[in-house]
C-alpha cells in the first residue's frame, strides 16, 4: 500500500508540473531564470525600508514616513499604498489615514499629522495586481511612541530697565552755565535742571573742598541708583553726595565715596534720593557725570531687534562673506576706502587725528549670503575737525524697506572717542544737521535707523541753501536715490575742508560752533563717490565684473552752492580726480573699476 501512495504522488506531481508549463507558455515568453521563482515570490510585495521622523510641539506630533518595497515589476503593480494608524490595541478604529505618494517605483512617502502622546500601531496597506488579479494586503506592521514637547515655563519677566541722565562739561560750559562760582547757574537738557556752581578749567567742571562749589542734579520721579563720574585726570579722593547746597564743603552729607580712577561708579540705592548735591574733598575736574534712576539697575537696554527682512531681490548680491561678522578687519567690502592702521588702534596710520569704526546692522538682518549681519556702514571721522571725513556704504533696498520710522536718536558714536564728537545735537554756523548716510537709506530696523543718527554719520550743511528742500545736496541726494540698482549701488558720502571752487562756485576753511563744540570745521564741499554695474542687474559681485560692466563717477558740490542747483556734468569728476583732490584711495578692492574715465550720460 506504501508503495502505491508514493507512485501515485510521483504521478500527480509530474500532472500538475505539466500544467504550469503549458500555462507559462500562454502567458508569453517571460525567461527560463523566472521560471525558477516561486509563485508566492511572484505575487507578493515586500517592504525593505521603513523610516520615520517625527515633529512634535507641545499639543501635537507629525510624523513623516518613508517607505520603499521591493516587487517583481513584471508580475507585480501597486496601484495604492495606504498607511493606516490605530491607537495600540484599538486596531478596529483608525485615527489617521495617509495614501502614500510615489517618488520613483519603489519609494514612498506618507505623512500623518496631529498625533496626540501615545503609542501607536501603524499598517501599511497595499492594493497591486499580479498577472490581472488585485489583491489588498498588509506588507508591515509597526508600533511607535509619541512623546510631545515639554512646554516652556513662562519666562521670568524682565526686570524694569534703569534709565539714563547725561551731564558733559561740553554741553554746559557751551550754554555758558560754567563759570558761577560762588554764584550758581542752571543748565537745562532733557533730563531736567541741573544746578551748577563751580569754576570752569577750560577743559572741565572744577569743584574744589573747602569752596561752595556744587554740582545740584535736576529732581526724577524716580530713585537714583547710581553715579558715574569721569574725570580729565585721576582722580583719588572723595566726594561727597550732599543733601542740600548750603555754605559748607559737606552740607547734609549723605554719602562719602571714594574715586579710584578717571572713572569711577558708586552706588546711591540705598540713599533713596531723587536729587542730590555733589562735592568734592579735594580739586577735582569733572569731565562728564552719568546718573542711573528707576528700574531695577542697569542701562536701558536696546530694543528687540526688527525682524530681520525677507528681501526681494535678494540683498548685496555683491559682498564678500565674513565668517565672523563682529570682526571686520581685513575687509574687501567694494565701498570701503583703503584703511591702513599696522597697530590696529582705530586711527589711520597716515594721520593718527582720523578715527574709523566699522557698524554692523543692529537689527540683525542678514548678509546675502546668510553667514552673519550686514554690514551698515563704515565711517572716517576726524578729531581735528570733529566731523565726519567720509561714510562708505552700500545703497540697496533691502535696507530701504519700511520696517521702521525715522528714530532721530542722536547721540554719540560707541566706537569713536566721545571727546572729538559732538556734545549735543545742537546746530549753528546757519547750519543744521546733514546726514552722510541718509536716515531714509536704512529703515529695514530701527535699530540699524538709529545708527544713521551717531554724530560721526553728522555733517554740518547750510540749512537754508544746501541741506533744504530745493537745495544743491538734497537735489543731489534725490538723484542718487534714483540710482540704486539690483546690483547694489556703492557709495562714499564725503566732506572737504580746504579751499575749493567748481561749477561756478567757491569756499573757503572756517570753524564755527556747532554740537555744543566751538570748534568744527565747516566743509567747504561735499562729495559722492560712486560704483555699480552698468545694467544693474547682472547678479554679479563687481569684484568678478570686467571694466566694461563697470561704472563709476564721482559728484562733488561746493558747500556755497546756491539753492535751486540740480546735478549735472560740470559737478562731476572721475574717481582718480577725487583722489587727488582728497588723499583717499577709493573702490581699492574693485580691481577693475574704471577709475579714470566716466560717461556724464551713465549717471544723470
Amino acid at each position: 500500500m506504501k508503495n502505491y501512495l508514493t507512485i501515485m504522488l510521483y504521478a500527480l506531481l509530474a500532472l500538475l508540473l505539466t500544467v504550469s508549463c503549458a500555462d507559462s507558455n500562454t502567458v508569453g515568453d517571460v525567461g527560463d531564470k523566472d521560471d525558477d521563482l516561486p509563485p508566492v515570490e511572484r505575487h507578493s510585495v515586500a517592504l525593505i525600508a521603513f523610516e520615520s521622523e517625527v515633529a512634535a510641539t507641545e499639543e501635537s506630533a507629525d510624523v513623516e514616513l518613508r517607505l520603499e518595497l521591493q516587487y517583481e515589476k513584471e508580475y507585480v503593480a501597486v496601484q495604492e499604498l495606504s498607511l493606516r494608524c490605530y491607537a495600540e490595541g484599538e486596531s478596529d478604529a483608525i485615527v489617521a489615514e495617509s495614501h502614500a505618494t510615489t517618488t520613483d517605483g519603489f519609494r514612498y512617502v506618507a505623512h500623518i499629522e496631529g498625533l496626540l502622546a501615545g503609542d501607536y500601531e501603524l499598517q501599511v496597506v497595499a492594493k497591486y495586481t499580479s498577472e490581472g488579479e488585485s489583491l489588498t494586503e498588509t506588507i508591515a506592521t509597526r508600533t511607535i511612541t509619541i512623546v510631545l514637547k515639554e512646554a516652556e515655563p513662562d519666562p521670568e519677566p524682565d526686570p524694569t530697565p534703569a534709565k539714563e541722565a547725561t551731564l558733559t562739561y561740553a554741553e554746559a560750559a557751551e550754554a555758558e552755565a560754567v563759570a558761577g562760582y560762588g554764584s550758581p547757574r542752571t543748565y537745562k537738557n532733557s533730563y531736567g535742571d541741573w544746578v551748577i556752581c563751580a569754576y570752569n578749567t577750560g577743559k572741565a567742571i572744577q569743584l574744589n573742598d573747602g569752596k561752595v562749589a556744587y554740582i545740584g542734579t535736576p529732581t526724577f520721579a524716580e530713585k537714583i541708583t547710581s553715579l558715574t563720574i569721569t574725570t580729565t585726570e585721576n582722580y583719588t579722593d572723595k566726594v561727597y553726595i550732599c543733601g542740600e547746597a548750603g555754605t559748607s564743603s559737606e552740607s547734609q552729607v549723605l554719602l562719602t565715596a571714594k574715586c579710584t580712577d578717571r572713572s569711577t561708579t558708586i552706588d546711591l540705592s540705598e540713599l533713596s534720593v531723587s536729587m542730590f548735591y555733589l562735592r568734592a574733598a579735594a580739586c577735582i575736574r569733572i569731565e562728564s557725570l552719568k546718573l542711573l534712576y528707576g528700574g531695577e539697575g542697569g542701562t536701558t537696554p536696546e530694543p528687540d531687534p526688527e525682524p530681520t527682512p525677507d528681501p526681494d531681490p535678494t540683498p548685496e548680491p555683491d559682498p564678500t562673506p565674513n565668517p565672523n561678522p563682529d570682526d571686520t578687519t581685513g575687509l574687501s567690502w567694494a565701498e570701503l576706502p583703503v584703511i591702513t592702521d599696522a597697530n590696529n588702534d582705530g586711527r589711520i596710520d597716515s594721520d593718527n587725528t582720523l578715527y574709523y569704526a566699522h557698524h554692523l546692522c543692529a537689527g540683525n538682518e542678514k548678509n546675502a549670503q546668510g553667514t552673519g549681519k550686514a554690514r551698515n556702514f563704515t565711517v572716517c571721522y576726524s578729531g581735528k575737525h570733529h566731523c565726519p571725513v567720509w561714510v562708505a556704504a552700500p545703497r540697496h533696498s533691502m535696507y530701504e524697506q519700511k520696517n521702521a520710522s525715522r528714530t532721530d536718536a542722536y547721540g554719540r558714536d560707541p566706537k569713536i572717542p566721545s571727546s572729538i564728537q559732538y556734545s549735543s545735537k545742537s546746530t549753528g554756523g546757519g547750519c543744521n544737521k546733514g546726514h552722510m548716510l541718509g536716515s531714509a537709506e536704512r529703515l529695514s530696523s530701527a535699530a540699524t535707523n538709529r545708527q544713521v543718527f551717531y554724530y560721526t554719520n553728522i555733517a554740518p550743511q547750510y540749512s537754508s541753501s544746501f541741506n533744504t528742500g530745493g537745495g544743491a545736496w538734497n537735489n543731489l541726494e534725490d538723484h542718487i536715490d534714483d540710482l540704486v540698482c539690483r546690483d547694489t549701488l556703492y557709495i562714499v558720502v564725503g566732506c572737504y575742508f580746504d579751499n575749493f571752487s567748481k561749477n561756478g562756485a567757491s569756499a573757503s576753511p572756517k570753524t564755527i560752533s556747532f554740537g555744543g563744540r566751538g570748534d568744527v570745521s565747516c566743509p567747504t564741499m561735499f562729495y559722492y563717490a560712486l560704483l555699480r554695474t552698468k545694467k544693474g542687474s547682472t547678479g554679479k559681485r563687481v569684484q568678478d565684473c570686467s571694466a566694461a560692466e563697470l561704472q563709476c563717477a564721482a559728484f562733488a558740490i561746493c558747500h556755497n552752492m546756491p539753492k535751486g542747483h540740480k546735478p549735472q556734468a560740470a559737478d562731476m569728476m572721475s574717481i582718480s580726480e577725487l583722489e587727488r583732490l582728497t588723499g583717499f584711495t577709493y573702490f581699492n578692492n574693485v580691481p577693475n573699476a574704471p577709475k579714470d574715465t566716466y560717461n556724464p550720460s551713465d549717471w544723470l
